[in-house]
């Protein structure tokens, strides 16, 4: 059965895909380096000019082009994976899967003043098992939110969205699923 899904918004995305969010914040830092440094490295009236200020200058010429080259990488990363979860969203077929384990890894990460309350972050993983078209298939995925969020619990049924073409590389249909909006 082909899914033929509707595509999320891009922001819907962005806050389930690490990948999508990482490369957004690459391009920004990209802009940062090939505007703040030159802009940042000029010379200012009425200010002695600092010792290093020649390397701080040959420095400042290479930012842009650095800039352009990290920004470059970025947005075609960003732009594959858009176009990589559009495709198998609207061209892929929909197998149903089983949850084999889900793992919970957690990590401190409370700020570094002495008043503050230890905090904790935690990420969770799904082992899932499917066959598309008669060949078996394992796989483990970083779940974006919560095991109970979207479904996938330990031991239970899932659906999966998959490319034929590339039968190892699936999206969890209820994490990717358009749901209709709470507000009116």
């Amino acid at each position: 059965m082909k899914a033929n899904l509707p595509i999320p918004s891009f922001s819907a995305l962005y806050w389930k895909e690490g990948l999508l969010r990482g490369c957004v914040t690459a391009i920004g830092l990209a802009v940062m380096i090939a505007v703040g440094i030159p802009w940042a490295s000029q010379p200012q009236p009425g200010v002695p000019p600092l010792e290093n200020v020649i390397e701080m200058q040959k420095m400042a010429k290479w930012a842009p082009l650095l800039g352009a080259v990290i920004g470059t990488v970025a947005l075609l990363i960003l732009v594959t994976r858009y176009l990589r979860i559009r495709s198998i969203l609207t061209d892929g077929i929909i197998v149903k899967g089983k949850v084999d384990k889900i793992e919970t890894y957690e990590r401190r990460t409370d700020s570094r003043t002495v008043t503050s309350t230890p905090s904790y972050s935690r990420s969770y993983w799904a082992t899932m098992s499917y066959n598309v078209n008669g060949t078996p298939h394992q796989v483990c995925q970083k779940l974006p939110y919560s095991p109970s969020t979207d479904g996938a619990l330990e031991g239970k049924e899932i659906e999966l969205v998959v490319l034929e073409s590339a039968p190892t590389k699936p999206l969890i249909k209820n994490v990717y699923a358009v749901r209709p909006s709470i507000r009116k």
